[in-house]
């Protein structure tokens, strides 16, 4: 699933480009139309909090649910560079660190790779939350 702050036009933009063909097996793409706003805090671009339990509601309450089980806070993984979007669920949360041209011309930034193998660690955790409480992504695996 693919959740952002950013405005619908441009979610989509974004998901054609990186999934192409394969955005067809996301569960879903929400985008800042989904985060309640009136009309003119969408219009502001006010700071948005990604609440999971939204999710949670809106996919487990569907007749054929798309992920085939009830998403809950031992199966879900918000990954977001702003801690302050995911504070009410933070231990359901890898904050990246955000792309850094220098960080690149001074030797690499590995920050995807040391996500994917958190990832492959955490997807064996029978509660993702409670692992990652005890071993948030900030300690990286190297």
């Amino acid at each position: 699933m693919i959740w952002s702050t950013s405005r619908p036009e441009n979610v989509d933009k974004m998901v054609n480009l990186i999934f192409g063909d394969q955005k067809e097996k996301l569960v879903a793409v929400w985008a800042r139309d989904k985060f309640g706003f009136t009309n003119e805090e969408y219009e502001r671009d006010t700071k948005a909090i990604k609440d999971l339990d939204i999710i949670w509601k809106a996919l487990n309450s569907q007749t054929e649910s798309p992920t085939k089980f009830m998403l809950d806070p031992t199966n879900t993984i918000l990954i977001d560079d702003s801690r302050y979007k995911t504070q009410l669920q933070p231990f359901n949360a890898i904050h990246p660190r955000g792309f850094d041209r220098e960080r690149v011309r001074e030797g690499g930034d590995s920050e995807l790779t040391m996500i994917i193998k958190y990832l492959e660690v955490v997807k064996h955790q029978s509660n993702v939350a409670a692992y990652m409480k005890d071993n948030p992504f900030t300690d990286r695996i190297q």
